[in-house]
């Protein structure tokens, strides 16, 4: 079964306030992240806790200066760890590389999902 923002909300209810326009973006930039082949069964549960963790952030990003959202920016910056901020006129995120997946319950729930997932090879 497919990640639909539907089913996103019922899931996480405490996003149930957004936009499904807003849900719909963020699960599709967590697909864009995620192998399905490597995942396989546990595609969407992954889809899911990467997608929940970026709108987690976006929260703490939009409220970063002063208690107010920040404008509509779209940049590209290349650095060590490089980023990407997408922004439209509903909401706008940022999604780098680096992203520290540890730094919400979400992203750690997805860390340890894909670990699990992800077979480890000894070289001997």
């Amino acid at each position: 079964m497919a990640v639909t923002a539907a089913s996103f909300k019922a899931l996480f209810t405490e996003f149930s306030a957004r936009p499904e326009a807003q849900v719909s973006q963020v699960i599709t930039w967590a697909q864009s992240r995620i192998s399905l082949e490597m995942l396989g069964n546990s595609y969407d549960e992954a889809v899911s806790w990467l997608a929940a963790h970026f709108l987690s952030k976006q929260s703490e990003a939009a409220f970063s200066q002063n208690g107010k959202a920040s404008g509509p920016i779209t940049e590209i910056d290349i650095d060590d760890e490089g980023s990407i901020k997408y922004s439209d006129r509903a909401f706008s995120f940022a999604v780098s590389r680096g992203t520290d997946y540890s730094s919400t319950v979400y992203g750690q729930h997805y860390l340890t999902l894909i670990s699990s997932a992800i077979p480890s090879i000894t070289i001997i």
